[in-house]
C-alpha cells in the first residue's frame, strides 16, 4: 500500500489513514473482512475502502469526490485498466474517522475477475492518494470442510527474534517461559495440493482464553511448488523486549486462509521452557466436535506423527545398519501406494482396499520392532492409517483364561489399536499343537475376520522365528493368503554388529579404545560362529557394551580418588573391561553330587499331584 501527497487533501479537511480491499459486504463490529487474496470462483465484487481522519469533526459536514481506478498488472510498460469511475460522499461532522468504499465486478461469482495481479488507485481532486495491491487466484473455493490449495501438515510454535535464519532448524516449544518470550512465532507447514501457482495470504491471530485479540500478523507468499511438496509459512507477534507481552498462562493462535480458520494451536505460558509439540486443531475449532482428554492425547499423537514427511522417515530407515533387502522392499511398497493414490487423484475408480498386513520372520534382535514403527509412520504419512502408532502384543494380551472371553478381548485390543499397527510378536505361540481346545485358535479366527471384512484403518504384523512362523501360517487354511507382504530379517554379520555396538557407544558418549574394539570383535565373531536361533543379534551387541560399561564403572570407582579423574577417563572403555566379560563367562561351575534320596522324595510328591500329566512326562 502506497500513499501519495496532496495539498488539496489538506484543504478538504481530511487526512488519509488507510486503504484496504474486501469482497464480502457484511459488517463485523464496524469493519469488513479485509483481504488481499481472492479466488476467482468466489468473487463477485471487489471493493476498495479508504479511511480518512476528519479534520472538520464536530464542526461541519463536508462533501468530497473520489476517483477509483483498478488496473491489471501485465508486466509490460502499460498495465491494463479494469475500471475507472468517480463517487461522491458526504462526511458527517459526527464522524471522527470516515470509511468510504466502492467496488467493481458482477453479481454472479466467477464471472468477472480472472487470474492475475491487480491494484487499486485512489484519487482526490485529481491527485493520487495511494495504491493497494491485491491478487486473484484460480484454484477453487475454500470452505470449512474443503481446501483445494493445500493440506495443513503441521503447526509448530517457537520463540524468536526479528529474523529467523533457518526455519528447518528451529526448536518447537510446548511451554514458553514468559520472561524469555520476544516474538512468539507460529510455523504453519502445508502440503501443496495445487498444480497451479497461487498467492497464499495467511493470518496468524493471537487470542487470549476469552477470545480477545492480542495481536495479528499477516504474510503473503507466492506458492509455486510441486503437488505434495511441504512448505513453511510462518510469522510471529510480540516485542523485541523479552517478557513484556504475554502475561497470562494460556493463549491460542488461530490461522486463517481465504477468510477461513484452517488451524488453531494452544500456547502454554509458564515460568520455564519445555520443548515439544503443542496441542493443535486441524480445521475450524468452532465447527469441530469437542474432544475429551483421551481424544486430545490421541489427536496430539497423530499430529506429532504427521510432522515428519516421508523423506525424513526414509532417512531414519536408511540409517539403520544392514537390512538392505528390507529397505528395498519398503521402498517398492511406498512407490506402489503412491501409484495407487495418484490413480485416485486422477479419477480412476480403484475400490480395492490396499492390504497392509505383513509377516516378519527373523531371530531376536534383528530390527523387526524398529521397522514396524517406521512402517507405522510411513503408512500414516501416505494416508493409509489415521494415526500410525504401533502396539506390540503377545499371547498374554490376546488369549483369555476362560471360554467365551478370548474373542471380546481380541476385539477390544483391535479397537484400541485402530488407526495404527497391531504387532503380534511370537505369533506362533497362539497355536499349540498339543491342545486342540487352546483359546489361541479363537484369536486367529477373530483376526481373520478383521482382515477379511473389518472396518479397516488397521495393519496387522505377525512376527517370530522363521520355522515356527511357517508352521503358524500353515495351521489355518485362510491365514497365509491374508498377508500380502513378507519380510525376512537376517542375522547381522559380525561387521554389522560391531557397527551397532559403536553406534550405541557414541549415543551414550562412551569412548572405546582400539585394543578394546579388538576384544569386542573377538567375542562377537566367536558367538556368531556358534550361534543358534536364540542368538540375540543387536541385543547381544548392546548387552556386551553394557557389561563392559559396568566393568569400566567398577574399575573407575576402585581408584583412590575417582572425583579427581578427567572426564575422558570416566567414559573410556579399556581392553581389560572387555576381557573381564570373558572371565565372567568362563567362571568354573560348581559340580554338586546328586542327592538320590532327596530326588526320589521330590518325584514322589510330584506324582501324587492330581493332573499335570504333560508336566510329569516332560524330560528333565
Amino acid at each position: 500500500m502506497l500513499f501519495g501527497n496532496s495539498s488539496k487533501e489538506e484543504k478538504s479537511g481530511i487526512e488519509l489513514i488507510s486503504i484496504n480491499v474486501f469482497c464480502e459486504d457484511e459488517w463485523f463490529n464496524g469493519r469488513k473482512k479485509f483481504r488481499k487474496v481472492f479466488d476467482r470462483r468466489e468473487t463477485t465484487f471487489i471493493y476498495c475502502e479508504v479511511g480518512f481522519l476528519n479534520k472538520y469533526y464536530n464542526k461541519e459536514d463536508q462533501k468530497i469526490k473520489l476517483q477509483f481506478r483498478c488496473l491489471f498488472k501485465t508486466n509490460t510498460r502499460g498495465d491494463e485498466e479494469v475500471c475507472n469511475f468517480e463517487e461522491e460522499y458526504i462526511i458527517s461532522k459526527e464522524e471522527s474517522i470516515a470509511y468510504l468504499y466502492a467496488g467493481w465486478g458482477n453479481q454472479e461469482p466467477g464471472v468477472y475477475w480472472t487470474l492475475g495481479d491487480y491494484y487499486w488507485e485512489v484519487y482526490l481532486n485529481e491527485k493520487k492518494l495511494g495504491t493497494f495491491d491485491f491478487y486473484v487466484n484460480d484454484v477453487g473455493i475454500v470452505t470449512p470442510y474443503e481446501n483445494p490449495y493445500f493440506e495443513v501438515f503441521d503447526v509448530r510454535l517457537f520463540n524468536g527474534g526479528n529474523f529467523i535464519e533457518n526455519i528447518e532448524e528451529i526448536t518447537p516449544l510446548k511451554i514458553f517461559d514468559k520472561n524469555k518470550i520476544c516474538y512468539l512465532y507460529t510455523d504453519l507447514l502445508i502440503k501443496n495440493k495445487s498444480a497451479t501457482p497461487y498467492h497464499a495470504e495467511i493470518v496468524f491471530r493471537y487470542l487470549d482464553v476469552n477470545g480477545f485479540i492480542k495481536g495479528e500478523a499477516t504474510i503473503i507468499e507466492y506458492i509455486n511448488a510441486n503437488v505434495g511438496e511441504i512448505y513453511h509459512l510462518f510469522s510471529g507477534w510480540g516485542s523485541a523486549e523479552p517478557g513484556t507481552v504475554y502475561q497470562q498462562s494460556l493463549y491460542f493462535v488461530d490461522i486463517l486462509f481465504m477468510g477461513q480458520i484452517i488451524a488453531r494451536a494452544q500456547i502454554n505460558i509458564s515460568d520455564h521452557e519445555e520443548e515439544g509439540k503443542s496441542l493443535i486443531w486441524i480445521g475450524n475449532p468452532y465447527l469441530t466436535q469437542n474432544l475429551n482428554k483421551s481424544d486430545q492425547v490421541d489427536f496430539a499423537y497423530s499430529i506429532e506423527k504427521n510432522s515428519k514427511n516421508v523423506n525424513e522417515i526414509l532417512s531414519k530407515l536408511n540409517a539403520l545398519i544392514g537390512l538392505e533387502q528390507i529397505k528395498a522392499q519398503i521402498q517398492e511398497h511406498i512407490l506402489f501406494i503412491q501409484y495407487v493414490n495418484l490413480r485416485k487423484e486422477k479419477g480412476f475408480n480403484d475400490n480395492e482396499k490396499l492390504s497392509l498386513h505383513a509377516v516378519f520372520t527373523g531371530n531376536p534382535g534383528t530390527g523387526k520392532t524398529t521397522v514396524a514403527k517406521l512402517l507405522g509412520e510411513i503408512y500414516h504419512w501416505l494416508g493409509q492409517l489415521s494415526k500410525g502408532h504401533v502396539v506390540e502384543v503377545g499371547r498374554a494380551e490376546l488369549v483369555a483364561e476362560y471360554i467365551g472371553q478370548t474373542a471380546p478381548k481380541v476385539k477390544e485390543v483391535i479397537e484400541k489399536v485402530r488407526g495404527g499397527i497391531l504387532f503380534i510378536d511370537e505369533a506362533y505361540s497362539l497355536i499349540r499343537d498339543e491342545d486342540d481346545k487352546d483359546y489361541g485358535r479363537e484369536v486367529i479366527e477373530v483376526l481373520l475376520k478383521e482382515m477379511s471384512d473389518g472396518n479397516g484403518d488397521l495393519a496387522i504384523i505377525v512376527a517370530g522365528y522363521p520355522e515356527e512362523m511357517e508352521n503358524f501360517l500353515n495351521a489355518n487354511p485362510g491365514l497365509k493368503s491374508r498377508f500380502n507382504y513378507y519380510y525376512e530379517f537376517p542375522d547381522y554379520t559380525p561387521k554389522e554388529l560391531m557397527q551397532i555396538l559403536q553406534s550405541k557407544a557414541k549415543e551414550l558418549n562412551l569412548i572405546i579404545t582400539h585394543e578394546a574394539l579388538i576384544e569386542f570383535e573377538k567375542i562377537i565373531t566367536d558367538q556368531y560362529r556358534n550361534r543358534d536361533k536364540t542368538f540375540g543379534n543387536a541385543r547381544f551387541a548392546m548387552g556386551l557394551l553394557n557389561e563392559a560399561k559396568i566393568n569400566m564403572a567398577r574399575r573407575v570407582m576402585s581408584h583412590p580418588d575417582p572425583t579427581s579423574l578427567p572426564p575422558e577417563t570416566l567414559s573410556t572403555i579399556e581392553k581389560i573391561d572387555v576381557q573381564e566379560i570373558y572371565e565372567q563367562q568362563n567362571k568354573p561351575r560348581v559340580n554338586y553330587n546328586i542327592d538320590e534320596s532327596l530326588l526320589n522324595m521330590s518325584l514322589e510328591k510330584l506324582n501324587n499331584l492330581i493332573g499335570l500329566t504333560s508336566v510329569k512326562k516332560r524330560d528333565p
